[in-house]
């Protein structure tokens, strides 16, 4: 749930899905995102519960993603996207 609420609103504050440049593209393999091209469905929390929610940022991007907890009941996601907007 966090996944999809962040993603979308990212996507609201104008990121796209994915990065349509050619970079965060492979012809085999699809989207492959990069520091420089991600879109919003890269930047959102991962969605598996056994896995860190931002375990992915210091491999796609080089450097930490959000710091703390999602609130229970997700009460602190407006917060969580706010910090990556500032993250960009």
């Amino acid at each position: 749930m966090a996944h999809e609420f962040a993603e979308s609103a990212l996507m609201e504050h104008g990121l796209p899905y994915r990065s349509a440049h050619s970079a965060a593209w492979d012809p085999d393999l699809g989207a492959l995102p990069t520091a420089e091209h991600f879109g919003a469905h890269d930047l959102a929390p991962l969605g598996a519960a056994e896995r860190e929610p931002f375990a992915h940022w210091p491999v796609l991007f080089g450097k930490e993603g959000p710091v703390g907890e999602l609130g229970a009941a997700l009460s602190n996601i407006e917060a969580v996207v706010d910090e990556i907007l500032r993250s960009l």
